[in-house]
């Protein structure tokens, strides 16, 4: 499942992931790592469909707010078997004095451009 929070402008999701990587959830996941694509990687990571199999690299993080833990944010990934996709900071970002209100109206890719983002 995933859910666009419009706020910041991530797509947030719920995966169930392969029994080899039960060890990256803790009691808080309730079974499902979270994973967050950013405005940045709009246009660089599709958003997966409910149902596909993906294959995800990103920094393994506890969630201090939320206490579980996600991969957020994702550097590369694939679908399905398909090609692999790759985004980054190279890509864009917000400014560091972003907030979690602004940060997708605030996130500018290094020519100063709007990044693509996730369509609602």
């Amino acid at each position: 499942m995933h859910t666009l929070h419009p706020a910041d402008g991530d797509v947030h999701m719920t995966v169930a992931v392969d029994a080899p990587y039960q060890y990256l959830l803790n009691n808080a996941n309730e079974g499902l790592l979270v994973v967050e694509l950013m405005p940045r990687d709009g246009g660089h990571l599709p958003a997966p469909e409910v149902g596909a199999h993906v294959v995800l690299t990103g920094a393994w993080v506890l969630d201090t707010d939320h206490g579980w833990n996600e991969i957020h944010p994702v550097w590369a990934e694939s679908i399905d078997g398909g090609p692999l996709f790759e985004s980054g900071p190279q890509y864009g970002g917000s400014f560091r004095d972003s907030s979690y209100e602004t940060a997708s109206e605030d996130c500018r890719t290094e020519g100063e451009e709007e990044c693509v983002g996730y369509s609602p």
